[in-house]
């Protein structure tokens, strides 16, 4: 910075000049002019005379030209232009020290982060001169230190996005079902692609679709599709649409977008499905494009694809652990594990529930008829008939034999019996075959037990629920019996076909 005081010692003697021709006239100052390697300038009291050295005019292009305030101005760059002049107008009034970073147009056409400052100058009788001050040509510092930023910023994210892939792995690995897994898989995308909507898809067993599992952000694609929509399923490798007319989109996408990612989940050699990303504008209008996001899906989708893995196995592994193989209702230790988490969350939120059991009508005389399997085939076609009509939340359970128990969590007493009526009259319905041979209309028989009206435990409410199936079938069979004052003469009494 060339110093105010030296200046005005040069500039303050002598008759009125411009302050181009005393810097001309004094060898000191035309040393400066010519020489110095950073952009020199000074303007007068009342700005009426500005002068800039000769890197100015190199730097802007315009050699040989009368140098104007408003010339300075036309180079800013016009974002910056108001803030800066409103800086030097405040400095300029209170004669202080003026320090600012702007852009400004070189001859080149584009524009230059420069460093200036500008100090308030005397003259020899301590008058206000002007101001005095140097401009440095920062572009590359900046540059080199945005980069070093990006850098920082790279690594800052990649480190934050490995601590929240491995804390998701963790949740997965303790997670029993593909159901459980997906808010977790939501709530860690959405941070780790928080601006880029897109979802995760399941083939399904039958490997005939493709099937969301979870979605985060508004993504414009099919819930299920078949894989044939997918070129990255169909080729098994990445497929990458970066920007339009840069691929061919994909056909599971419902409406066209810009860009998108989809990656196979491949574990073991099986695909498993596929992660999908798609480009979405920035609240500042720019995009995250799908490219710059690439590596991070292509690592997650890995991890991915082995938790899922292993979800599916030892699902698929507890399944056959607690289905009945023929009926493919729960079996009777599962049902003794769920009656008891109904009975204490009921017991929590002071609901009802509802405890069924049910026999299949002269079950002997299929058997007797129609030969030994056609009981099975009269179980499994009830039991398929139940997996499909009750509720998400109800669990049918083959509870031995012919014998079925449902349980029925959050059940309004006042219209139980309308709901149960209606799956034993569809029951009634049911056209069951065995080996091409029609089995007849099926009856069933149900009693019903109400927690906490009838009983306070499962083996309790089994007991009750029992006895009043033993009333529905001597009282005529395919009928509906609730617990009811009788049912203490006919608990002792076993029931027959």
């Amino acid at each position: 910075m060339v110093q105010a005081r030296d200046t005005q010692e040069k500039l303050g003697q002598g008759t009125p000049m411009t302050l181009r021709e005393r810097f001309q006239s004094d060898p000191t100052l035309r040393l400066l002019d010519e020489n110095l390697p950073i952009i020199l300038w000074m303007t007068n009291a009342d700005r009426s005379d500005f002068f800039y050295n000769r890197r100015w005019a190199e730097f802007t292009g315009m050699t040989g030209k009368t140098i104007t305030g408003e010339m300075w101005l036309g180079l800013l760059h016009p974002d910056d232009r108001r803030a800066v002049v409103d800086s030097f107008e405040t400095a300029f009034s209170r004669r202080r020290t003026w320090t600012m970073g702007y852009r400004l147009m070189h001859r080149d056409g584009t524009y230059h982060w420069m460093e200036d400052m500008g100090e308030p100058c005397h003259d020899a009788g301590g008058n206000f001169a002007g101001y005095v001050g140097n401009s440095i040509d920062v572009t590359e510092r900046r540059e080199a230190l945005q980069k070093a930023q990006s850098a920082n910023d790279a690594l800052e994210l990649r480190n934050k996005s490995a601590a929240l892939i491995s804390q998701m792995n963790d949740d997965l690995q303790v997670c029993k079902t593909l159901g459980e897994t997906s808010p977790l898989i939501a709530l860690y995308m959405q941070r780790l692609f928080p601006d880029n909507p897109g979802a995760v898809f399941l083939i399904n067993e039958s490997r005939s679709l493709v099937e969301m599992l979870v979605e985060w952000g508004e993504s414009h694609i099919e819930p299920a599709f078949t894989r044939e929509d997918c070129w990255a399923l169909r080729k098994g490798k990445i497929h990458m649409v970066n920007g339009p007319g840069t691929g061919v989109l994909c056909e599971h996408l419902a409406k066209a977008v810009d860009s998108s990612l989809c990656v196979p989940m491949i574990a073991q050699g099986d695909v498993l499905g596929m992660t999908h990303l798609q480009a979405s504008p920035l609240q500042n209008g720019a995009i995250r494009s799908v490219e710059s996001c690439r590596d991070l899906l292509v690592a997650l989708s890995d991890d991915l694809a082995l938790n899922l893995s292993s979800i599916r196995s030892r699902e698929a592994l507890r399944e056959q652990s607690v289905r009945d193989p023929l009926t493919r209702l729960y079996n009777r230790r599962y049902m003794m594990e769920s009656l008891d988490r109904e009975l204490a969350r009921a017991r929590r939120r002071k609901l009802h529930v509802a405890v069924v059991m049910t026999d299949v009508d002269h079950f002997k005389r299929y058997n007797d008829t129609y030969g030994h399997h056609a009981g099975d085939a009269v179980l499994a076609g009830i039991g398929k008939f139940l997996l499909t009509t009750l509720r998400t939340e109800d669990i049918a359970c083959r509870y031995g034999g012919e014998e079925l128990t449902l349980i029925m969590p959050d059940v309004d007493p006042a219209t139980l019996g309308h709901r149960l009526n209606d799956i034993r009259e569809k029951i009634a319905e049911l056209q069951l075959e065995h080996l091409s041979q029609q089995l007849g209309t099926v009856t069933m028989s149900l009693g019903v037990a109400i927690f906490p009206t009838h009983g306070d435990t499962a083996t309790e409410l089994l007991q009750v629920a029992d006895a009043a199936l033993y009333l529905a079938k001597n009282a005529g069979r395919n009928r509906v019996v609730f617990a009811g004052h009788e049912i203490t003469e006919a608990t002792e009494k076993p029931h027959t076909d």
